[in-house]
C-alpha cells in the first residue's frame, strides 16, 4: 500500500515507536497465528484508522494472512509473514477486496509478544511512513472489542463489499476488454445535450436538482436549499460557482480546474478515453460487488489508479474508483436505445452523495448562453474585487516594509489575481521577489509592468538592475539606456549604466556617464569619487586625482576617497603624496587592514622599512589571516636585511595560501640570503610547479644551482629562461655555461 491519495496509503513520515526492540524468533512468528485488531496511524496527518489481521497458515518460517482496513473503503489485501534479518515483517501480496492499492510496502515489527505487536510501515522506497499496533482479538477488553466490531459493521454498511476474484478459466482479459470497448465506443457519442431533473441527498440532507448538459464541455448543476438556488457550472472558458447564502461567486479558469470530471457526468467515464490520456491496463479480474457480479478493470498512469466495475451481464459501468472516491452508477434505464444510469452514488471517507434522476430529457433545447455567468453577478463581483485588490496591495506593502517577503509576494499576487491591469502591483511584487532572491521571477513582473506602462523610466531601471544582479550585463545595458531616453535626468540610471559599461570593460563609456553625472549634479561627492575610480582603471591617474580632490572638497572626511587617491599617487610613483593620502584614509577609518597595507607598501618604496613594518603590523592586527599582509611584511624585513624574520613571514603567508608562486619566490630569496641554497632551490621548484611560464624563476634557479656548482642543471635552467625570452639569460649562458 502506497498511496492514500490515488490508491490506499501514501503514508507520511513515521516517528519510530519507543518500544523495546527484540530479535525475532521462529517461536514469535508462530505466535502470530490467529486474529488481531488494532490501529494504523499516518504520521503527517496523525489520522488513525482501524486495521485487522487474520493469520492462518504459519510454519514458523513463513505465514500467510489477510490485512483489512475497514475505514478505507473496507479494503483488504493478502500478506506474507516471514523472518528476515532476525525481524518479523509482513509483505503485501495482492488485493482481496475494496479500493485498489499499490502493494509495495512492508510492515516491520519492532515488538512481538504473545498478545501484542507494534511496528513501522515502510513504503516502496523503504521510507518509514507509518506506525501500527495490534492486540490478539481474544485478549481485547470487551469495550475495545465492541468498538472495533462497531467500526467493522458501520464500514461494511457504508462502503459495501467488493471482493476481488480471478477470472474464470473460460474467460480471457483480452475478450473482456474487447466486449467492453465495443460497448464504450457505441455509447461515446450518444448524448449531445440533455436536461435532468431529480433529487440529491448529501449524507442526510435531500434537495431538488436540475442538470443541463451540452456537448462538448458545458455542464450546469443547480440545486435548491430552502427555495434558494445554488449553481455549479462549467463552460468552455471556466468553472463558476455561486453561493447565494453568502452571496459569493467563485470563478476558476480551465487551466486551474479539471473540466467536467468534478460533476456527475456521462463524460470521462470510458476506460477508452483514459487510454487516450496515457493510462494503461494494469489488471482485469472479477469482483463480487455486494450482490452484483462484475468485471474489475484497473488502469494506471504513474502513481494514479482508476478502477472500473463492469456488470458482467449488461456491460454497464456500475462503479468507478478514483481519487479516494467510489462513484456508483445504478438503476440503468434504456432511453432512446441507450443505457443510462438513473442513480449516482458518490462515496468518500466522510461524505456520501446520492442523486436520483426522476426525469431525463434528451429532446430539450439547451443553448450555450445558459452556461454563462449572469451579467449582474459578474458586475457585482468586479466591483467587490476592485475594492479588495487594494486591500491586498496595502497589506503587501506592509509585509514588504517589514521584510516578510514571502507574505508580501502572496498578497501582491492576490491583488493581481483580482485586478491584473495595475502596474504598481507587478512592480512591488517584482521588488519583493528581488529581495527574496527570485530574480528570474521579478523579470517577469517588471516586464508585465512595462507592458502596462511602457514609458516608465523607473520600471526599465528596475528591470535592468535585476539583469545586472544576474551578471547579464549585455541585456541590462539597453534597458538602462531606455530608462535614460525616457528621462534624461534620471541620475540613478546613468550611475547604473556606468557600472554596467565597466563590467563590460567599456571604461570609456563608463567615464562618459560619470562625467555626465558630475555635470548634472556637481554637489555629489560620490559621482566624482566613481569618476576617479574609472579614470584610474583607464590609467589616467592625474585626472583621477583631480576627480578625487573635487570629491574631497565636497566630503573631506571620506576615507575611501583618500585611499583611492593614495593608490593613484602610488601608481604615479609620488610616494610621499601617496603616504599622506593613506594617512588621511586611516585617520577617518582605522578599521581597514587594506589602508594600513597600502601605507606599508608606500613606506616600502620610500625605503622606510621600520614604518612599513609598523603599518603591516597594524594591518595584521585587523586581519590576522591575510596572506598578502604577511608576504608584504616579509618584503619589509628582507629589504631591511633581516632575512630570518623575512623567511618567517613568507612562511606564514604560504601557510595561509600555498598556491601563490610569488610567495615561494620571495622565501627562496630570503633562504638564499641565509645561505640555505638547498631550501631556496626547493622553493623555486614549488614556484615553477605552480606557475611554469615565468622565465625569471628559471633564471634565478639556474644562477643558484651554478652557485653551488650544479652546472648541468643550472645551465639547463638558463637555456630554458633564454628560450622563454628572459633578458640577461643569454649573457649569463655565455658567461657561466661555456664548455
Amino acid at each position: 500500500m502506497k498511496a492514500f491519495s490515488a490508491a490506499l496509503f501514501l503514508l507520511a513520515t513515521l516517528v519510530a515507536i519507543n518500544c523495546h526492540s527484540q530479535s525475532a524468533t521462529k517461536a514469535q512468528l508462530k505466535n502470530l497465528t490467529g486474529d488481531w485488531l488494532g490501529e494504523f496511524t499516518f504520521e503527517e496527518s496523525r489520522n488513525t484508522i482501524m486495521m485487522a489481521m487474520s493469520l492462518s497458515e504459519n510454519t514458523g518460517k513463513k505465514g500467510k494472512g489477510i490485512l483489512n482496513f475497514p475505514e478505507f473503503f473496507n479494503s483488504s489485501n493478502s500478506i506474507e509473514v516471514k523472518l528476515e534479518n532476525s525481524q518479523v515483517l509482513f509483505n503485501e501480496l495482492e488485493m482481496t477486496q475494496g479500493y485498489e492499492m499499490d502493494l509495495n510496502g512492508k510492515y516491520l515489527l519492532s515488538y512481538v509478544s504473545a498478545d501484542s505487536i507494534y511496528g513501522n510501515y515502510t513504503d516502496g522506497d523503504m521510507t518509514v511512513t507509518g506506525e501500527f499496533w495490534m492486540k490478539r482479538k481474544s485478549k481485547l477488553e470487551k469495550s475495545q472489542l465492541d468498538k472495533f466490531e462497531r467500526i467493522q459493521t458501520a464500514s461494511l454498511a457504508y462502503y459495501g463489499l467488493s471482493l476481488v476474484k480471478e477470472l474464470q478459466q473460460s474467460e480471457s482479459s483480452k475478450d473482456i476488454l474487447e466486449q467492453v470497448g465495443k460497448r464504450q465506443t457505441k455509447e461515446s457519442d450518444s448524448f449531445n445535450q440533455f436536461t435532468i431533473i431529480g433529487r440529491m441527498q448529501v449524507n442526510t440532507v435531500e434537495v431538488p436538482i436540475i442538470i443541463y448538459y451540452l456537448k462538448p464541455e458545458f455542464m450546469k448543476f443547480e440545486f435548491q436549499i430552502q427555495n434558494v438556488t445554488f449553481y455549479s457550472v462549467i463552460n468552455q472558458k471556466e468553472k463558476w460557482e455561486y453561493d447565494p447564502v453568502n452571496d459569493k461567486l467563485k470563478i476558476t479558469p480551465h487551466e486551474e480546474q479539471a473540466k467536467s470530471e468534478d460533476i456527475f457526468s456521462f463524460r470521462g467515464s470510458s476506460y477508452l478515453s483514459n487510454l487516450e490520456d496515457g493510462y494503461s491496463i494494469k489488471s482485469v479480474k472479477r469482483s463480487q460487488l455486494d450482490s452484483l457480479s462484475t468485471y474489475r478493470i484497473v488502469m494506471g498512469k504513474e502513481e494514479a489508479r482508476i478502477t472500473y466495475f463492469i456488470d458482467d451481464q449488461t456491460l454497464d459501468i456500475v462503479r468507478i474508483d478514483k481519487d479516494q472516491t467510489s462513484e456508483y452508477r445504478l438503476k440503468y434505464k434504456t432511453i432512446k436505445g441507450q443505457r443510462v444510469p438513473t442513480v449516482f452514488l458518490n462515496i468518500e471517507a466522510n461524505q456520501k452523495i446520492r442523486m436520483d434522476f426522476e426525469q431525463i430529457d434528451f429532446d430539450s433545447s439547451v443553448e450555450e448562453e445558459l452556461f454563462d455567468i449572469p451579467a449582474e453577478l459578474l458586475a457585482k463581483q468586479k466591483k467587490e474585487e476592485r475594492a479588495k485588490d487594494e486591500e491586498f496591495y496595502e497589506l503587501g506593502l506592509q509585509y514588504l516594509e517589514s521584510e516578510d517577503y514571502p507574505k508580501a509576494i502572496e498578497h501582491f499576487t492576490k491583488a493581481i489575481e483580482l485586478n491584473s491591469d495595475i502596474t504598481r502591483y507587478y512592480q512591488k511584487r517584482g521588488e519583493a521577489k528581488v529581495s527574496n532572491g527570485d530574480y528570474y521571477g521579478s523579470i517577469g513582473d517588471y516586464t508585465r509592468a512595462i507592458e502596462l506602462t511602457p514609458r516608465s523610466a523607473v520600471l526599465y531601471n528596475l528591470l535592468a538592475t535585476v539583469k545586472y544582479k544576474l551578471k547579464d550585463y549585455r541585456n541590462a545595458l539597453p534597458d538602462y539606456t531606455k530608462a535614460i531616453q525616457l528621462d534624461s535626468n534620471y541620475l540613478q540610471a546613468y550611475y547604473n549604466r556606468a557600472y554596467t559599461y565597466a563590467n563590460l570593460d567599456d571604461i570609456d563609456n563608463s567615464i562618459q556617464d560619470f562625467r555626465t553625472l558630475c555635470r548634472k549634479d556637481s554637489t555629489n561627492a560620490n559621482y566624482f569619487l566613481n569618476l576617479g575610480i574609472m579614470l584610474a582603471q583607464n590609467e589616467s591617474y592625474t585626472e583621477a586625482i583631480n576627480a578625487y580632490n573635487y570629491s574631497l572638497l565636497l566630503n573631506g572626511e571620506n576615507a575611501t576617497t583618500y585611499n583611492y587617491k593614495g593608490v593613484s599617487q602610488f601608481n604615479l610613483e609620488n610616494y610621499e603624496e601617496a603616504a599622506s593620502a593613506f594617512k588621511y584614509a586611516i585617520k577617518y577609518d582605522s578599521t581597514s587592514g587594506t589602508k594600513f597595507n597600502n601605507l606599508g607598501n608606500t613606506f616600502l618604496n620610500l625605503e622606510k622599512y621600520d614604518s612599513a613594518i609598523l603599518s603591516y603590523q597594524n594591518a595584521l592586527s585587523i586581519d590576522a589571516e591575510n596572506d598578502d599582509y604577511y608576504n608584504n611584511m616579509g618584503k619589509a624585513y628582507y629589504y631591511d636585511e633581516s632575512y630570518k624574520a623575512a623567511e618567517s613571514f613568507y612562511s606564514k603567508a604560504i601557510a595561509i595560501n600555498g598556491q601563490d608562486a610569488s610567495y615561494f619566490d620571495n622565501r627562496a630569496k630570503a633562504k638564499e640570503a641565509l645561505q640555505d641554497f638547498t631550501g631556496a632551490i626547493e622553493d623555486y621548484n614549488i614556484s615553477i610547479d605552480l606557475y611554469s611560464t615565468d622565465p625569471a624563476i628559471y633564471y634565478l634557479r639556474g644562477l643558484l644551482k651554478i652557485g653551488i656548482h650544479d652546472y648541468y642543471d643550472g645551465c639547463r635552467d638558463l637555456r630554458k629562461s633564454a628560450e622563454m625570452g628572459y633578458e640577461g639569460a643569454t649573457e649569463a649562458i655565455k658567461e657561466k655555461c661555456t664548455d
